[in-house]
């Protein structure tokens, strides 16, 4: 690795096109699985590699927590105003779709295609809790999307409870706790929701801590040892799917590895995102929030409104997935712009100092995912 003055300005630019990617390839995984679930022919080859855009979420949310939170670390009474701005990034729109589809729940008395819903369940999603849904055994929120935040949040919480220590010493403190968490999950069985939370994917946030410290070191990848790195990832990420099923439990490692080299070496690269395909994913990668949540509920409206008019099996499978992903991305970058942000901005000048006046990180909006 290469020395560099450190510089937010660039990684942001860089992370937001990983995140943008990122999102795109899961709504991409997502759409053949719509096709597949619909009775449409299936005419892509297995596209389950576009799952690990959680995995790039989660190393960069890591990576986004320790740069976007610098000023925060060693102060006393930090944890309480970081995690209000954390709850009132995520929530907003993760609760809109929860409470749409809570109320869909409650009128039919189940989502479609989906087991009933409890009020159990529904209030433990609300709360980012890990709730059992009975009928099929699975961990599952009833929006399912919310999985992936029931592991953020779990995360966020730790990271404050770390922020009163210097920056390297919470990167190390949390690291042994994580680590520590998922090693006794694998030897004990451990109680609710701790085992839930001790998954070898939140290993994925530890490997951004790391990054995160490292960048701010002024340690950067080289381009060609990044380019190298890169497809050595990906060589990773293909040869792991397989398997992903099976050996569900080390996708963590399997895929947090990857993951991480693939983060590194995007800090590496590329000075500026002048040309248009890089303006157009930096500003797709600032709505990719949007787009993982939207996109799911999305392709139940699209199907909806279709089928009142013509068949959908009359649609080519490949036109129908363009109009699947298409609509998600024309979705997603309206709703950033009329509900995700100006809401987010809303409510966190409303219960927490901005950053510009309390000192603390000018990108916060960056660190969700």
């Amino acid at each position: 690795m290469k020395r560099a003055e450190p510089s937010m300005g660039r990684s942001i630019f860089q992370l937001q096109i990983v995140r943008a990617v990122a999102a795109l390839i899961v709504v991409v995984f997502h759409a053949r699985n719509e096709l597949n679930h619909r009775g449409f022919a299936d005419p892509f080859p297995d596209l389950t590699i576009g799952a690990f855009g959680v995995d790039l979420f989660f190393v960069v949310s890591g990576f986004i927590m320790v740069v976007a939170s610098e000023r925060l670390f060693g102060r006393p009474g930090a944890a309480g105003p970081f995690l209000a701005r954390r709850v009132l990034r995520i929530a907003p729109l993760y609760w809109a779709f929860t409470a749409a589809f809570a109320l869909i729940a409650l009128r039919l008395g189940h989502l479609p295609g989906q087991p009933r819903a409890s009020l159990a369940h529904i209030v433990a999603s609300f709360l980012f809790l890990p709730a059992l849904r009975p009928e099929d055994g699975a961990y599952v929120p009833v929006y399912s999307l919310g999985w992936t935040l029931n592991y953020e949040m779990f995360f966020y919480v730790c990271f404050a409870l770390t922020l009163r220590l210097a920056r390297a010493r919470a990167v190390a403190a949390l690291s042994a706790a994580l680590i520590g968490l998922v090693s006794v999950g694998r030897l004990v069985a451990l109680p609710w929701p701790l085992f839930y939370w001790a998954d070898p994917i939140v290993l994925e946030f530890m490997f951004g801590l790391w990054l995160g410290l490292a960048h701010r070191a002024g340690w950067r990848v080289p381009v060609r040892a990044g380019v190298a790195l890169s497809l050595a990832a990906l060589a990773g990420v293909a040869a792991y799917v397989p398997s992903i099923d099976s050996a569900q439990a080390w996708r963590g490692l399997a895929w947090g590895v990857p993951a991480a080299a693939l983060v590194a070496s995007a800090l590496g690269m590329g000075a500026s995102g002048t040309s248009w395909p890089a303006r157009a994913l930096t500003r797709l990668g600032d709505a990719s929030f949007s787009l993982y949540l939207v996109h799911s509920a999305l392709f139940i409206a699209i199907h909806d409104v279709v089928s009142r008019v013509t068949d959908p099996h009359r649609f080519d499978p490949v036109a129908y997935a363009v109009l699947l992903v298409a609509a998600s991305v024309a979705a997603a970058l309206a709703l950033f712009r009329f509900f995700e942000a100006p809401v987010t901005r809303r409510l966190q000048a409303m219960v927490a100092p901005s950053p510009a006046r309390s000192g603390g990180p000018r990108r916060d909006r960056d660190a969700a995912p």
